[in-house]
């Protein structure tokens, strides 16, 4: 399947709308959120979301039947999010719709997101974000060290995964000023 940008992701959700009966939320992360709102010609093969109504996966469903079309639609049972980002959420205009409510991670907190699983497309996902409306320094820092210590899995490999982002970001000599003074996360700065 070719990725889908922007354009064809709203077409998809549009169709999406027009399925569904009464008012349908949907959160959605990755790359679809990149494509959606910060980045519009990034593609993605795929809509990652969280925290969303069945009704939403029904009808996505249901567009796929008729269409022909193949975009996969998931649900992540397990995704590490910044604390406190459901209150930086950003609504998605998705034109026309009359019950679906789209909504995505702030830039930053996305970015972070992404960052945390330190996987290649991911990493590209957020140098997309970053192009296309740049990210504050101070803010994923911020994000990083406050933020995330719930984190499940390796804090040392998230820590070298931000280490990298940030270098690809800001510059490897940036990400060498800050790596002394980055703490492991859950563990108190030095």
């Amino acid at each position: 399947m070719n990725p889908l940008e922007r354009k064809g992701l709203i077409e998809f959700l549009q169709r999406v709308d027009r399925k569904l009966a009464k008012r349908t939320k949907a959160l959605i992360i990755g790359g679809s959120a990149i494509a959606l709102v910060y980045s519009p010609r990034y593609g993605t093969v795929d809509i990652d979301t969280i925290e969303t109504d069945r009704d939403f996966f029904v009808a996505c469903d249901k567009v796929n039947q008729e269409t022909g079309s193949k975009v996969i639609v998931s649900p992540v049972t397990v995704a590490d999010t910044p604390y406190n980002y459901e209150d930086r959420l950003q609504a998605v205009p998705i034109p026309g719709a009359k019950h679906l409510e789209v909504m995505v991670p702030e830039k930053h907190d996305l970015a972070m997101m992404k960052t945390l699983r330190g996987i290649g497309r991911d990493l590209e996902g957020v140098e997309a974000i970053h192009e296309a409306s740049p990210l504050s320094a101070e803010k994923l820092i911020g994000l990083y060290t406050n933020e995330m210590s719930h984190a499940i899995g390796d804090k040392r490999t998230f820590r070298l995964n931000f280490l990298a982002a940030y270098a690809r970001l800001f510059g490897e000599a940036e990400a060498r000023k800050i790596e002394p003074t980055l703490p492991v996360l859950g563990e108190k700065r030095k």
